[in-house]
């Protein structure tokens, strides 16, 4: 018999309440208990994944730095009329700023509902796995939740703007 918790903390609790009431004749295990071994391949499973994220994360800010970095040299005019006009340094760092951090929004929009899509069709068909050592199949949903995806957003915005700060910081010292 298997049951879902939606308090991990519950369920040692659980536990020892059920061996209590189904007496020795049943066993009661946890499944990290059974399956030490999956608990194990999962954990490292995180462990790199987290691992390609930093990995993505390096890549995606290396590539606003160099999109940012290429506006800002084609741009020289356009920076030299704005400071000429009255704008201080102050208002141009801001404008690229901003700029960078729009690019994040809509790189992290564009991949919420990308990645929001994709995995709402998984959980509509299901993934079927069969572990090794079993023979029933197992169907999985997949799911995204709302802090996540808030998450990711905002994680998409921060890592713009900080690709984006030397970028704006060499247009804001630019010479009129």
């Amino acid at each position: 018999i298997a049951f879902k918790s939606a308090d991990r903390d519950l369920l040692v609790e659980t536990q020892s309440s059920l061996q209590k009431d189904l007496g020795d004749g049943v066993i009661v295990e946890r499944w990290d208990q059974v399956a030490g071994f999956f608990s194990e391949v999962m954990g490292l499973q995180n462990a790199v994944f987290k691992v390609v994220l930093g990995i993505l994360f390096v890549i995606s800010s290396s590539a606003i730095v160099n999109t940012s970095m290429m506006t800002v040299s084609e741009r020289v005019r356009e920076i030299g009329t704005l400071m000429a006009i009255g704008y201080k340094r102050k208002h141009i760092l801001t404008i690229f700023l901003i700029e960078s951090t729009v690019i994040g929004l809509l790189g992290g929009l564009a991949g919420v509902i990308i990645g929001t899509t994709v995995v709402q069709i998984l959980k509509t068909v299901g993934l079927r796995f069969v572990f090794p050592g079993t023979h029933n199949a197992l169907t999985l949903s997949p799911f995204v939740s709302v802090p996540f995806v808030l998450l990711v957003l905002g994680l998409a915005c921060l890592s713009a703007l900080l690709a984006g700060l030397y970028p704006s910081y060499r247009a804001s010292r630019m010479s009129p």
